[in-house]
C-alpha cells in the first residue's frame, strides 16, 4: 500500500515539478489532497480513533492519505470499525468546478 501511494505521489510531484502550468492532472491531484487535509483537520478531533472505510475507487491511494492525514492531526488509525470514534471515507463530488475539488471526506461518528 505505502509503496503504490508513494509511487504515484512522486509521480504526480516531478510532473507538477517539470511543468505545473500544463500539467492539469497534478494539479488537481494537488487540490484533492489539500481539500482533503483541511476537512480531516477541521472535522476529526486530535486523539480520535478512526478507520478508513474503503473508497470506490484507488482504494490504497485513499487509504494511504487518509491514514497519513489521520497521523497529521494526532489521531489513531484502528483496523477495525468497532474499535472506531468516527468513520472516515472518500466521497466525490458530483459536478466539481473547473478548479476545485473533486473529493470530500465524509466522517461519520461510529455507532459503539
Amino acid at each position: 500500500m505505502t509503496g503504490e501511494g508513494a509511487w504515484q505521489a512522486t509521480g504526480h510531484g516531478v510532473a507538477y515539478l517539470r511543468d505545473p502550468e500544463h500539467n492539469p492532472g497534478a494539479r488537481r491531484s494537488q487540490v484533492d489532497f489539500e481539500s482533503l487535509r483541511r476537512e480531516f483537520a477541521d472535522q476529526v478531533p486530535p486523539g480520535s480513533r478512526v478507520y478508513p472505510v474503503p473508497a470506490a475507487t484507488d482504494r490504497t491511494l485513499w487509504r494511504q492519505r487518509l491514514t497519513e492525514f489521520a497521523a497529521l492531526t494526532g489521531s489513531l488509525v484502528v483496523g477495525n470499525p468497532d474499535a472506531a470514534d468516527h468513520l472516515v471515507s472518500v466521497g466525490v463530488v458530483e459536478q466539481p468546478g473547473p478548479t476545485g475539488p473533486r473529493v470530500r471526506l465524509v466522517v461519520r461518528r461510529a455507532g459503539r
